[in-house]
């Protein structure tokens, strides 16, 4: 990885400061708004999978924008126990394809000739073609307790 790719974890932050009080009083006044789910539906329905991928590098603001996203995920106790790497290695993201294949072959063996088929004609060589790749890790060094629901269940971080 190179040095500037490198960003520091933010600190978490909560972004409705709203009490269980305030929201049972006016349950309809931290919704989100029609246009607001409007268009979120419209950004949900219009997802599609990538199977091409331009060469050039991917600008550094553009990794800091999907870095930034991921971190404004909730997670349980809004412990956001995630950690993202940053594969721009060729010669690391060849080793991670063959990985991949690796499990693919193995889970093909599992399934009925067509599954198998269908399985294998799957286009999944993006890890190798994409100038780089974000891996998203669990980090379970986080002690359990203190973190809201995780001392009980203690693999809600995997959850997140």
């Amino acid at each position: 990885m190179n040095n500037d790719r490198r960003w520091e974890r933010p600190t978490p932050v909560i972004g409705d400061t709203t009490s269980a009080t305030e929201r049972a009083e006016k349950p309809d006044g931290w919704a989100l708004p029609e246009d607001v789910r409007a268009a979120l539906d419209r950004v949900i329905g219009a997802r599609r999978d990538i199977r091409r991928y331009r060469s050039e590098p991917v600008p550094n603001h553009l990794v800091r924008t999907v870095i930034d996203a991921g971190h404004a995920a909730p997670s349980v106790g809004h412990s956001q126990p995630w950690r993202f790497i940053i594969v721009d290695d060729p010669a690391l993201r060849d080793k991670a394809a063959m990985l991949a294949d690796v499990e693919k072959l193995k889970q093909a063996e599992l399934l009925t000739p067509d599954r198998k088929q269908r399985l294998l004609d799957l286009q999944l060589d993006g890890i190798k073609e994409a100038p780089l790749g974000i891996v998203v890790a669990c980090d379970r060094r986080t002690p359990a307790s203190g973190v809201l629901g995780r001392n009980t269940f203690v693999d809600t971080d995997l959850w997140s």
